[in-house]
């Protein structure tokens, strides 16, 4: 992630939560599917689950302090 940019979970209402719990506002909403890791397990192959993220970008001269929690 670069600058001003988060990873949530889900996008339809990714904009209005985040602007909601931080107070801040949003720019653009990204979201991602990185599919699962391809293992072996006992000698026969299985995948780990898709994870989907949203990237969430926010407006310039807004910020979220991570460090703090909720």
């Amino acid at each position: 992630m670069e600058g001003n940019a988060i990873d949530v979970n889900r996008k339809p209402t990714t904009n209005k939560a985040v602007e909601e719990l931080f107070g801040v506002k949003v720019k653009a909403v990204n979201t991602t599917i990185t599919k699962g890791k391809v293992k072996r397990f006992r000698g026969s192959l299985g995948s780990r689950k898709d994870v989907k993220k949203a990237y969430v970008t926010l407006e310039e001269g807004n910020t979220i302090d991570v460090s703090t929690g909720l």
